[in-house]
């Protein structure tokens, strides 16, 4: 509905894919990241997934997937120094995307996300 909004929450974790939703669209932090500046792809594309890559008595992997930029992928980037909103449309809908902060250790990246 127009006017909502979410608070969506990043947090830098070893091995954690940065990926979060809101208003059904993923979100995706990806590199290059640092204390002042994120990049974020909106609903990345699925390049390769496999059900069972490695599977071996010493060594299981249950599923690997690889995301990427597709025809349909905004890549947007962020900076706490001046461009912190962005504009996307998704399904036929329109969204505002703003960086409200970078946080430290872990680093966390907190966006606010309005349907308009």
């Amino acid at each position: 509905m127009k006017g909502d909004l979410k608070l969506v929450v990043f947090k830098e974790v070893l091995f954690d894919p940065l990926m979060e939703t809101a208003f059904g669209m993923a979100l995706q932090l990806v590199p290059p990241r640092s204390d002042r500046d994120v990049t974020m792809l909106v609903n990345p594309a699925l390049l390769d997934y496999a059900a069972h890559p490695v599977d071996t008595p010493q060594l299981q992997v249950r599923s690997s997937m690889a995301l990427g930029v597709g025809p349909d992928t905004p890549t947007l980037s962020f900076s706490l120094d001046g461009d912190r909103v962005h504009q996307v449309e998704v399904g036929g809908r329109d969204y505002e995307i703003e960086l409200m902060q970078i946080g430290a250790d872990p680093r966390t990246y907190e966006f606010k996300v309005t349907e308009l």
